[in-house]
């Protein structure tokens, strides 16, 4: 089962010829989940053996062994609109957005990178030091202080600010009306202009 992080929820994959299951509950082959929520109640069954829990679980529900629950089909324009917020995820994620300039060198901090930073500056701060060293791509850096802190807090307002037009291209998308609304919709533009620092 693959784990991975989407604009801060976590998303499980099942593998291959596998769904996740929750509490003998089957839950399909993604999940999405909260901020927050705990993955470790999840596991992954053979397509085999969700499809016996499913019809336990209509059998203890009342229905008839055989019959077949309806799915309910999402309609194009629902389906149209998660495939647009993906693709804003997707763009939101990619060096297209996610990357700054430091001295001539492409590199991107992320936020755990970004946290670390924070750590650092601060207890370079508190026990005195004049300077910080960190890494940009292969590159060892050696900063004063305070102009790392100011350079840490420029990449953190860049971040916040592209997250909030992600969040509106994605709000966007959820009030158009026709898939061709959809499909033209240009989820590229709004954002700010990289950093060159």
């Amino acid at each position: 089962m693959k784990k991975e992080e989407i604009n801060g929820c976590t998303v499980l994959e099942a593998d291959a010829g596998k769904k996740i299951v929750k509490d003998n509950f089957v839950c399909g082959t993604v999940v999405w989940l909260a901020v927050g929520d705990a993955t470790d109640a999840y596991k992954e069954v053979s397509v085999e053996e969700a499809d016996a829990m499913e019809k336990a679980q209509r059998e203890i529900e009342g229905g008839k062994p055989d019959e077949e629950t309806p799915v309910e089909t999402p309609s194009d324009i629902d389906m149209a609109k998660a495939a647009k917020i993906a693709e804003i995820a997707a763009y939101s994620d990619s060096d297209a957005v996610n990357s700054l300039t430091f001295n001539g060198i492409k590199t991107w901090l992320t936020r755990t990178v970004r946290d670390g930073y924070d750590t650092s500056i601060t207890a370079a701060k508190n026990l005195g030091e004049t300077n910080v060293t960190f890494m940009v791509g292969d590159n060892e850096m050696q900063l004063p202080v305070e102009q790392a802190r100011r350079v840490l807090d420029l990449v953190q307002r860049y971040a916040d600010a592209c997250f909030i037009v992600t969040e509106r291209h994605k709000i966007a998308v959820k009030a158009l009306q026709t898939v061709e609304e959809v499909e033209a919709y240009d989820y590229t533009v709004g954002y700010p202009e990289k950093l060159a620092l």
